[in-house]
């Protein structure tokens, strides 16, 4: 949740869309390709 905040207010300060920040659909994608293709995601600590 943290990095989360983190992200936002990095974004607002910088004057970004926070629409990227907020619709996690093209992380979603990325993830799926990646398992697919057989990339799999390293755990974060």
């Amino acid at each position: 949740m943290s990095k989360f905040v983190a992200l936002l207010i990095d974004a607002i300060n910088h004057d970004a869309s926070l629409s990227n920040l907020i619709d996690p659909t093209d992380k979603i994608r990325k993830l799926l390709a990646n398992f697919q293709q057989g990339i799999l995601p390293q755990p974060t600590p």
